[in-house]
């Protein structure tokens, strides 16, 4: 009897023209996910530049992005990004109540 199988997941970070933090996310499919990126991230155009680091598992890549999007408050990430609300560039789109 097998275990479950192991994948490598990606750990990856997209940055704007001036080195600003634009979003972090995890993958186990790095074309079809910046693929969907590419189609429905309203930061998608603002984009320069993307690192990826590889981690050994998913659950490994998911602790590393909490951390990261902890840490390192990436402007267009909401979840676990406490930050984010004060970094986010207005749209003009925005009401206040």
């Amino acid at each position: 009897m097998s275990g479950p199988t192991i994948q490598p997941t990606a750990l990856y970070r997209f940055y704007d023209a001036e080195g600003d933090l634009l979003y972090v996310g995890v993958t186990g499919n790095l074309a079809s996910r910046f693929s969907d990126h590419r189609r429905m991230s309203p930061w998608w155009a603002h984009a320069d530049r993307h690192e990826v680091e590889w981690l050994p598992h998913w659950s490994a890549a998911l602790q590393a992005e909490r951390r990261a999007i902890r840490d390192e408050a990436p402007r267009w990430n909401s979840v676990f990004n406490t930050r984010r609300a004060a970094k986010r560039p207005t749209t003009g789109k925005e009401t206040t109540t």
